[in-house]
């Protein structure tokens, strides 16, 4: 039997009222906490990686973190993925997923890379940790549009549907 889904509402988390605010304050709160952990342990000091590498790693994590999205997409679904060129660069469905499919899919490159990164700084010579730990702010710092992804969906019942088209998140409830 097919459910019967209505639209009820819209997540615009790119125009919202408050939803600049809370990226950059989810941004500018990592990042000092990142300067801080990187002071207090002299981080610096022991960084061997170049320029370039270092920018390079940064690119490669936020294309990770974005096919993250997308390979929980596909595993949840096999309708169209999106991928929106621009920044920030975001990735969307025009499948609709239920809450808890919704939920892992918006903080599954935070959990699963942010595991990985501490593992590194755990187990890596010294002279990576400056590098572990920037990818590791960048982790938290620019998932600001995750974790409101996160806060806004708690509040609906588990009958709740959700398409995130990477522009906007429709709201679907079971009818």
């Amino acid at each position: 039997m097919s459910k019967i889904l209505k639209r009820i509402g819209t997540i615009n988390y790119k125009n919202g009222k408050y939803a600049n605010i809370f990226m950059i304050g989810n941004f500018i709160f990592f990042v000092l906490i990142g300067i801080i952990v990187i002071s207090l342990n002299n981080l610096k000091e022991s960084n061997t990686i170049k320029g370039q590498w270092f920018l390079l790693g940064c690119i490669c994590y936020i294309i990770l973190h974005e096919t993250t999205h997308l390979i929980f997409m596909k595993l949840f679904s096999k309708e169209k993925i999106n991928i929106s060129i621009k920044f920030p660069i975001s990735v969307g469905s025009s499948a609709k997923f239920n809450k808890m499919q919704f939920t892992i899919i918006a903080l599954a490159p935070v959990v699963i890379l942010g595991c990985i990164l501490v593992l590194l700084i755990i187990f890596t010579p010294k002279n990576y940790t400056f590098l572990w730990t920037i990818l590791l702010i960048l982790n938290f710092a620019g998932s600001g549009g995750d974790f409101m992804q996160f806060f806004k969906v708690r509040k609906y019942p588990r009958n709740t549907y959700f398409q995130d088209n990477s522009d906007e998140t429709a709201i679907y409830q079971e009818q």
